[in-house]
């Protein structure tokens, strides 16, 4: 993630993730166990950083939050994708999803109704600069 990402998210939240790597381990384990998608790496290193967030109506994901409506595993258990073998569910917000794509390397907002996709990212950071509104100053 690029500094200026890093900076704006710390004024939105202060880093907080005490997750081991034996953490990132098990859930990476357990998804492909269930037959989802791996998270991406990019993902992984916010989530050293910020064990998910909560801004401005939008929710990313952590590794068991207290709030398991917050907690990626649950996230991915309570809903269901035609092609849950291929993407990982990792945030949303009141009418779209954030979902990982592994097959196709990308980062994309699915509407919730129809699961269409609505915008398509190459990288976390982008992701990030997107949903949370960040603009270069």
């Amino acid at each position: 993630m690029n500094n200026y990402i890093l900076q704006s998210l710390n004024r939105i939240k202060e880093p907080d993730s005490i997750l081991t790597s034996s953490d990132f381990i098990t859930l990476q384990q357990t998804l492909k166990q269930k037959k989802y998608a791996l998270l991406p790496s990019d993902f992984i290193d916010f989530l050293h950083l910020y064990n998910g967030l909560s801004y401005n109506g939008l929710t990313i994901c952590g590794i068991y939050p207290q709030d398991t409506y917050q907690n990626i595993l649950t996230l991915n258990q309570k809903n269901k994708h035609p092609l849950h073998k291929d993407i990982v569910f990792l945030g949303y917000n009141e009418t779209d999803f954030l979902i990982y794509n592994q097959k196709h390397n990308v980062y994309q907002m699915i509407d919730k109704a129809d699961l269409q996709v609505l915008e398509e990212y190459t990288t976390f950071s982008n992701t990030l600069e997107y949903i949370l509104k960040i603009e270069d100053e």
